[in-house]
């Protein structure tokens, strides 16, 4: 019974948490397949391309600026989950601090706090809360 069990956690491990039986993978090996990862990446190229269009909320302020990259970001959130979502989000700003660095990070870690503020709240309760009725 022991050897068994140690046999089938052996395999677990080997095989990254999948179950070789019922072909069902666990979690983490389920929310990183190759298809989900290929759409995390390219939704991430097309926010960062589209992050660059920005235009000012008020003439007067220069600073605050409309990023409609943000946009594709809760697509994402909505189309893969939330934690997806915020995956994306870290990638687009780190890839916007190396290219366009005009605040010194300051203000691309701002929009990556507030865009995953934005993002979470709405796509975990659709995530949980998907076809519910009103």
């Amino acid at each position: 019974m022991q050897e068994e069990k140690r046999n089938n956690i052996q395999e677990n491990i080997q095989t990254g948490g999948a179950d070789i039986r019922s072909n069902k993978k666990s979690g983490v090996a389920k929310m990183f397949t190759a298809k989900r990862c290929a759409v995390m990446a390219l939704f991430a190229s097309l926010a960062l391309i589209v992050s660059f269009f920005e235009f000012p909320i008020f003439p007067a302020t220069s600073y605050l600026m409309l990023d409609f990259g943000n946009a594709l970001i809760m697509l994402v959130g909505f189309l893969l989950g939330p934690i997806e979502g915020l995956i994306v989000c870290v990638i687009k700003e780190t890839l916007r601090i190396l290219l366009k660095n005009g605040t010194g990070g300051v203000g691309e870690l701002a929009n990556m706090l507030v865009t995953s503020a934005y993002i979470l709240l709405p796509a975990t309760v659709y995530y949980f809360k998907k076809g519910l009725k009103v």
